[in-house]
């Protein structure tokens, strides 16, 4: 399981994005600058790590 979390978000910390790591053990983290509307304000982004993230599980060369 992969999850990217926003470094400057007041409201949805990286701890509370990251505590699920005691059910997923094979969790990995990325850390990204933004904050709370990092969506928003950057989708070029989220798509980016989206592919990423789906390269690498489907095993697809990058």
């Amino acid at each position: 399981m992969s999850t990217a979390t926003p470094d400057g978000d007041a409201f949805v910390t990286t701890l509370w994005q990251t505590d699920i790591a005691r059910w997923a053990p094979n969790l990995t983290v990325k850390l990204v600058r933004g904050g709370h509307w990092m969506p928003r304000n950057d989708p070029g982004l989220v798509a980016r790590l989206v592919r990423e993230h789906t390269r690498q599980v489907a095993g697809w060369e990058t």
